[in-house]
């Protein structure tokens, strides 16, 4: 997603809970309750704003019974999504649920990693085959996407070490209108020692929600010398270790 699509979403989100009394412009804070009606018109905010993986957002979340919908809203408020997501950085698939009223709601934490093919991108190439890469964190209510933090990285290898850092790029998708997710920084576009390439990009989160002004700071890293030898590495301001181990994708 571009840059300028991006801060279209953005614009829409904040401009949406100006329109909900969940924000003020000179406020951060929540004024108001989010609702199924509510959310689903913020999800259509987004969509016209560009954010079309927010179609099957919505899809999904009309698809959910109104018990459903009413726990899926009333739990990004609680403090358990904040603590569930604040462990996004440390590296490990989650898949638990939380009750809210006496409905069950479950929540889960993916990592996936993808690689391109040699022959995908090595018309890139000046020196050496280029190859690119990227890992997402991402965390799911329901089964629904709220958010994803994505890194991708593209380097030239000779197909024993890594030779020329090319690109270094990240993203993110937010779909939760309590949560604000920026972009911080990133090493574009990248270095190598030791015949490895590193990339890597940070973000900021923050929780205006009834759980009170929280802030956590993610980072996703990723080595790699040739497509077969990948790994990835997530960090997390929240996270009881430094950072999460190298892991092989």
């Amino acid at each position: 997603m571009s840059f300028k699509a991006i801060c279209k979403i953005s614009l829409a989100a904040l401009l949406f809970l100006v329109s909900l009394g969940f924000v003020s412009p000179t406020s951060a804070e929540p004024k108001g309750n989010l609702t199924p009606e509510s959310y689903i018109e913020y999800l259509q905010n987004l969509i016209d704003s560009g954010d079309t993986g927010a179609v099957e957002a919505l899809e999904q979340f009309k698809n959910l019974d109104e018990s459903q919908q009413e726990a899926f809203v009333t739990f990004m408020f609680t403090a358990d999504y904040e603590e569930v997501f604040s462990d996004m950085g440390n590296g490990e698939e989650i898949n638990k649920s939380y009750f809210v009223d006496g409905i069950e709601v479950p929540v889960s934490i993916e990592n996936e990693s993808v690689g391109t093919s040699i022959n995908d991108v090595n018309m890139l190439a000046e020196t050496g085959i280029a190859a690119s890469a990227s890992h997402s964190m991402k965390f799911n209510v329901f089964g629904i996407e709220t958010t994803t933090l994505t890194l991708t990285v593209v380097w030239e290898h000779n197909n024993s070490v890594a030779v020329k850092p090319l690109s270094v790029t990240y993203a993110h998708v937010n779909r939760n209108p309590v949560m604000i997710i920026s972009e911080v920084s990133n090493n574009n576009p990248g270095y190598i020692t030791g015949g490895y390439y590193y990339g890597s990009g940070t973000w900021k989160s923050t929780a205006t929600g009834a759980v009170g002004f929280i802030t956590d700071t993610f980072g996703i890293k990723i080595k790699a010398s040739t497509p077969k030898h990948r790994y990835y590495s997530t960090t997390s301001t929240h996270s009881n270790i430094p950072g999460a181990p190298w892991t092989q994708f």
